[in-house]
């Protein structure tokens, strides 16, 4: 550049020394053509203005040197300003591609979402809505959005528009500003609209919000950049100034002079330093060394115009030396106030999307097409070897297979835009690799504008989480051992009461059979209704653990639910006749004759709603009314039982917690009636496992209605056998016949056994008893018997491992039929009687009907290769 600009300036030079040769030749010419006469050299001697002429091409030599060392300055200043726009063009390009790129990345953020009733008070809000006001839901919960929100907008319209929105039940799309928690303004787009139920009524609102902050401060932006164009349209010109080395100026053009804001005449004269923002003083003496030292010198320095406004001017000056005269400097200048406040805001922007990355405490990295990682937080720095300095591929930093963010790079490159993978892993940390953290894991493709493929890694720590799961594991676990102690302590308190029970019951039936005075058989009875409520209550605390644990079965065998319900009343009116009171029952001849259901849970739902209807009934009736109604399904009989009585009633307040355990209608009920509490939930819980519902209308004074439906099996008739084949194959007839049925009694406790051997004798069956499992391993090997009673609990060989025994022998000893006969009734224990390898199962203290039906029927199972177990038939 500099080459060329001597060269020009030669040749303007050469230009004028032939201008003025060519004058002072034409004078000489002119004076020798006048008369002249002697040596050319004296013609200066006739004309001393001669002389002057003769030095014409130097002075025009010198004068068009200045002009053109002129003309190629102002050719060298103006490349070199079109060269600075150049560069601060594609600053501001690079600036707005590295813009774009975190847009894209925080437009993956999840918007907020807030639902509220229908007059606008927030009832739930996600995890975004805390992101993006800083407001949890604890702090909103119960409050409008407009008390939140929009009390300090100097705009109350758009707050108005919200409400008068939810007054009309409408729809509303707006984008406005909102204030976090810590009083920040921020925009956000907001979509509130109506949420209705199946019946088309609107029930809440749901209000999603989008921060649009970053798109509004770009609209801002652009908005600046239009306006940026807009001056350089109407002012493309450039000032020129021309100043001393002190900062003297002595020339300014007419766009300095606008750009300014003093005239001309204002400024001549004047130093630059007068002009200057008082910080850039120090920066202008710089300036001054640097021009005078280095004859150039650019930069950018802050002024005051005129009117007061600090500008700041980007100059490319020079030093102009005039051939002896004083030197000065050529300054030229424009006005980039706008593009430094515009890059002031760009970085203000990169700033705060990168402190919103950095500070997220989950993992968030960006990826390109080509494998590196362009962009990631201080989360993902402390998993991996990173810096912000750095553009790494993503196989470069992972840590083997077991990576749960970058193992999968070839799939994360294949992903197409919108698609995503989600995972879920452990990671270990950097610094402490035996410090790991779960992560559940999204990684999504999105494109540029211009097709540029990017993968957003986004890694949420659930630690916390997996630790809350991992503990509650722990907890249940800790609860089914619980269960599993307490099932085990009432399986034995249930052995240990019921045993004793057993013969209280057993020979008080005895007894009540012989010839007994009036006394005694009041005092019998006595005894029996006694035994018979501490049974019941035992059942009940029995029945309440397998509706706890879910193992209450259902039975399904043949029932007469007329006579149920007959018997229940028949119990019930004797009480019912000492308090003055009726107990009726309405049953229509199209009931069914039988149906196949499970008699002891029905049984046990009329005595729990009979018993309470007398026991609160004191005077009218209690009646009791079944018919059949039409059900969903043809295979079943549908039954309606409703039991109502004219008692004392339940308040309204009361009868939603009347089914509860241990719950009676008003504290001095138990006092006044007595009872536990336990026989409406009991009674709720059996219906609902039959698949109905028990409901309950009632008023105090006015009586109680309690109702349900429940749907039975149907029932086929079929003949009865009169016989059974015992494991021998030869046909034994069933009870009281005269081939009668050899029984062998397992039972340690002699009370209980001579009870059984009476029953038993009393019912036409042989018995012979012994008095542990080993001695009825040892009397099968030695007796023929068609079935065994084996008691569970007992010493030497208990009652399980007894089976286990037997049935190890050879056939047919092993096929014999075994009816467990024991105390325990819980679920379990069943259970383990199945997994033994019995056939029946019988409950103490037993009917002897019952007995007797659990004999024959088990032998006749065996027979058919099936187990009458309750709940596994």
């Amino acid at each position: 550049m500099k080459q060329k600009n001597y060269i020009g300036v030669i040749k303007y030079t050469l230009l004028g020394l032939l201008l003025g040769g060519m004058l002072v030749f034409n004078a000489m010419l002119l004076n020798y053509q006048g008369g002249f006469n002697g040596p050319w050299f004296h013609i200066f001697d006739f004309s001393p203005d001669f002389t002057v002429i003769i030095l014409t091409p130097v002075i025009l030599g010198l004068l068009f040197c200045y002009i053109g060392v002129r003309h190629e300055q102002l050719i060298v200043y103006n490349e070199q300003i079109k060269d600075n726009l150049q560069k601060e063009q594609i600053n501001n390009s690079v600036a707005d591609q590295q813009i774009k790129l975190l847009a894209n990345v925080i437009s993956q953020v999840n918007e907020a979402v807030i639902i509220t009733d229908i007059y606008g008070v927030i009832q739930w809000v996600n995890e975004g809505f805390t992101k993006i006001s800083g407001y949890v839901f604890e702090e909103v919960a119960g409050k409008k959005q407009t008390q939140i929100f929009y009390g300090a907008l100097t705009d109350l319209n758009v707050a108005a528009k919200i409400d008068e929105t939810y007054a009309k039940g409408g729809e509303l799309v707006e984008e406005l500003v909102k204030y976090k928690k810590n009083g920040e303004a921020f925009w956000v787009r907001l979509s509130l609209k109506p949420i209705l139920n199946e019946e088309g009524v609107m029930t809440n609102y749901i209000i999603i919000e989008s921060d649009i902050t970053l798109r509004k401060q770009k609209e801002l932006a652009l908005k600046h950049s239009e306006e940026e164009k807009a001056i350089v349209l109407d002012n493309a010109q450039t000032l020129i100034c021309l100043h001393d080395f002190d900062g003297n100026i002595i020339n300014v053009n007419a766009t300095g002079q606008q750009m300014s804001g003093y005239s001309k005449e204002e400024v001549l004269g004047l130093n630059l330093s007068t002009i200057l923002a008082p910080e850039d003083k120090e920066k202008f003496n710089g300036y001054l060394t640097e021009i005078r030292n280095n004859g150039k010198a650019s930069g950018s320095l802050k002024i005051i115009t005129k009117d007061g406004q600090k500008r700041v001017w980007l100059y490319q000056n020079t030093v102009y030396n005039s051939n002896g005269n004083d030197a000065y400097v050529i300054a030229s200048a424009i006005d980039i106030t706008e593009s430094v406040k515009a890059q002031i805001e760009i970085e203000k922007q990169q700033h705060f999307i990168r402190q919103i990355i950095d500070n997220s405490p989950n993992i968030i990295f960006v990826m390109n097409e080509e494998g590196q990682i362009v962009l990631a937080n201080q989360a993902f720095g402390e998993y991996y070897t990173y810096n912000n300095k750095q553009t790494l591929y993503a196989s470069e930093l992972c840590k083997g297979e077991d990576d749960i963010f970058l193992s999968d790079v070839k799939d994360m490159l294949e992903l197409n835009e919108g698609e995503m993978l989600r995972m879920e892993g452990d990671m270990a940390h950097l610094a402490d690799p035996s410090n790991k953290a779960w992560f559940s894991i999204i990684k999504k493709c999105f494109k540029e504008k211009s097709g540029k493929k990017y993968v957003l890694g986004f890694g949420m720590d659930i630690t916390g989480r997996i630790q809350v799961e991992s503990d509650l594991i722990a907890a249940n676990e800790l609860v089914e051992r619980s269960l599993k102690v307490k099932d085990q302590f009432i399986s034995n308190m249930s052995h240990e009461i019921r045993t004793p029970l057993n013969a209280v019951i057993g020979f008080s039936d005895l007894l009540g059979d012989t010839k007994l005075s009036t006394d005694q058989r009041e005092y019998i009875n006595i005894v029996k209704t006694a035994s018979q409520n501490l049974l019941a209550l035992i059942n009940n605390i029995l029945d309440l653990s397998k509706i706890e644990s879910k193992n209450l079965a259902l039975e399904s065998q043949p029932v007469d639910i007329a006579q149920i319900v007959f018997d229940a009343v028949k119990i019930m009116e004797q009480k019912a006749r000492t308090k003055g009171i009726e107990v009726r029952a309405n049953m229509p001849v199209s009931l069914p004759s039988k149906v196949l259901g499970d008699q002891l849970r029905l049984s046990q739902i009329l005595f729990n709603l009979l018993g309470n209807a007398v026991k609160f009934t004191d005077h009218g009736f209690v009646e009791i009314t079944c018919k059949p109604v039409k059900g969903s399904d043809d295979s079943k009989n549908y039954i309606a039982f409703t039991v109502k009585d004219t008692g004392i009633g339940v308040p309204v307040e009361k009868q939603q917690d009347i089914f509860e355990r241990f719950t009676q209608a008003n504290s001095d009920t138990q006092r006044l009636y007595g009872g536990t509490g336990l026989g409406l939930n009991i009674a709720k819980s059996i219906v609902d496992l039959h698949g109905g519902t028990l409901s309950m209308e009632s008023a105090p004074g006015l009586g109680t209605t309690f109702s349900f439906i429940i749907g039975f099996k149907k029932y086929e008739e079929s003949n009865d056998l009169q016989e059974v084949n015992g494991i021998d194959g030869a046909a034994i007839l069933s009870i009281n016949q005269t081939n009668p049925i050899k029984v062998l009694l397992a039972e340690d406790n002699m009370i209980n056994a001579m009870l059984a051997i009476q029953v038993l004798q009393n019912g036409g069956f042989e018995v012979d008893h012994v008095g542990n499992g080993a001695e009825a391993v040892e009397m099968i090997a030695q007796k023929q018997f068609d079935v065994v009673l084996m008691d569970i609990q007992m010493p030497v060989l208990n009652g399980i491992d007894a089976t286990k025994k037997i049935r190890a022998l050879e056939k047919p000893l092993c096929d014999l039929p075994i009816v467990a006969m024991t105390a325990h009734s819980l679920y379990g224990e069943m259970q383990n009687c199945f997994n033994a390898g019995m056939t029946g199962y019988v409950s103490k203290p037993f009917k002897a009907e019952g007995l007797y039906a659990a004999i024959v029927d088990s032998i006749k199972a065996q027979s058919e290769n099936r187990v009458l177990m309750p709940g596994f038939e």
